[in-house]
């Protein structure tokens, strides 16, 4: 039996993996396709470079719409903060210039909170899987 499996938030991408390597295995699910995506670029670059080398899964940078069009996202620096204390130094290149040794892509709001804004395709899940997986079935 063939399985399609689809994270739409990966943050981390534990629940993938989780999936992946544990549950799949453990019910003999062998056929099998994993699409994930995730909005945050920073998130987005961890995950593709976690899972790069299996061949049944492709990460999309994407934000699940009501819509096909851009969005702009405002990421508060606390929650990717958090994310690099949990998953260690790797995903700091995503955010930091470590060159010039400060933070890329912030800005400080009125508040004084740093946010990081940007933008990001968006996507309807139903015309993305009508034209990208062919072997999906209703």
């Amino acid at each position: 039996m063939k399985v399609n499996y689809f994270d739409l938030g990966l943050y981390s991408g534990e629940e993938m993996k989780q999936m992946l390597y544990h549950f799949f295995p453990q019910v003999g699910a062998t056929d099998y396709s994993a699409y994930g995506f995730e909005a945050c670029e920073a998130f987005y670059d961890f995950c593709r470079d976690e899972l790069k080398d299996n061949e049944n899964v492709k990460i999309h940078h994407m934000a699940i719409n009501d819509k096909n069009e851009d969005l702009t996202a405002t990421k508060n620096i606390n929650h990717i903060q958090k994310f690099l204390l949990v998953h260690g130094f790797e995903i700091l290149k995503c955010c930091v210039d470590l060159k010039n040794n400060i933070l890329t892509d912030f800005q400080i709001t009125k508040t004084g909170e740093q946010k990081r804004y940007e933008v990001t395709k968006g996507i309807v899940f139903s015309e993305w899987l009508k034209n990208n997986v062919p072997d999906f079935k209703e």
